[in-house]
């Protein structure tokens, strides 16, 4: 038993570099829905048709900043892994081994996070999509 969880964990080394990659797309593919967001934000006919409505307005800045807080989340534990892929250099085996034992579990319970949190920011699109 003991052995078979080892053999994992070592298999798991060898796709760290993979799997931060997933990682760094689904982020990506985040911060650009959030970047459209804040584009229509700032269109005159939408801060007008948000002008009367507060409530609409707080729900937006919610979902904004709730899916900011987890990209940054999920960026802390992506960190030591991104700077050696963005470097050019190979993920070092210290690296590989903090992020096998300690940080990917903490990636996929902050994937989740940001998962519902884009889902939200989507339908936020979708409404300020249909006032444009």
């Amino acid at each position: 038993y003991k052995f078979s969880e080892f053999a994992v964990k070592v298999k798991r080394l060898h796709e760290v570099a993979y799997q931060n990659g997933v990682f760094a797309r689904i982020i990506e593919r985040v911060r650009l829905d959030l970047d459209e967001t804040e584009r229509l934000l700032a269109l005159p006919s939408i801060k007008f048709a948000l002008s009367s409505n507060k409530e609409k307005m707080a729900w937006i800045e919610s979902c904004i900043a709730s899916t900011q807080e987890a990209l940054e989340g999920l960026e802390e534990h992506m960190g030591r892994v991104g700077r050696d892929l963005s470097k050019g250099k190979h993920v070092s085996m210290w690296h590989r081994m903090r992020w096998v034992l300690d940080e990917h579990e903490k990636v996929i319970h902050g994937r989740m996070e940001l998962s519902a949190s884009h889902q939200s920011l989507l339908q936020v699109l979708g409404f300020l999509t249909s006032l444009e």
